[in-house]
């Protein structure tokens, strides 16, 4: 049970790093696993056994692990399929970017020449009023400029496109403004 509790415990003290923190998300995210491996599984725990078996060492060595439906594969920990597959996927993703995939489809939307449409509104909540616009004109894709707010300065500056995130069923594109311009 103890161990329980500290394993909550680092988690929520992480989480608050990284929410609170000004150091980028991966430092506490490191630290808190490291944390989770020395103090639940090596100090409390006392079973060096017990964090073999979470980590799943030998899925790794299985090659039909990577062929789901060829192989019906029992394991318990980590699933390392689904680990690789989202690591593959951030680096598909790098790559194209990198590339230039994503300005080539920004360019080849934009000579689409859809429709866009503005209106100037005065209003109490802008995020409603937004959604509310957004509604009216059965809009497929609200656009908002964000202003990168991280740590704890986003707690105290209400963001608009926060509260249009929380309140729309339509999807939302966040667009940041180069860190140089705030």
């Amino acid at each position: 049970m103890l161990s329980q509790i500290l394993a909550v415990a680092i988690f929520v003290a992480m989480f608050i790093a990284i929410i609170f923190g000004p150091v980028h998300r991966f430092i506490p995210a490191i630290i808190g696993a490291a944390l989770t491996i020395v103090v639940v599984f090596l100090v409390t725990m006392r079973s060096p056994d017990a964090m073999v078996s979470v980590f799943n060492p030998g899925q790794l060595g299985q090659w039909h692990f990577r062929v789901p439906g060829e192989q019906h594969v029992e394991s318990q920990g980590i699933n390392w399929q689904t680990i690789i597959f989202i690591g593959g996927m951030m680096v598909m993703v790098e790559g194209m970017g990198q590339a230039g995939f994503f300005r080539w489809l920004c360019l080849v939307l934009a000579k689409t020449e859809a429709p866009v449409h503005y209106e100037a509104r005065i209003a109490d909540d802008p995020a409603t009023e937004i959604t509310n616009f957004a509604h009216e004109r059965d809009v497929r894709l609200l656009a908002i400029a964000t202003h990168r707010y991280a740590g704890i300065r986003r707690f105290f500056s209400r963001s608009i496109a926060q509260g249009v995130l929380h309140t729309t069923d339509k999807p939302v594109l966040l667009v940041r403004a180069p860190a140089q311009s705030r």
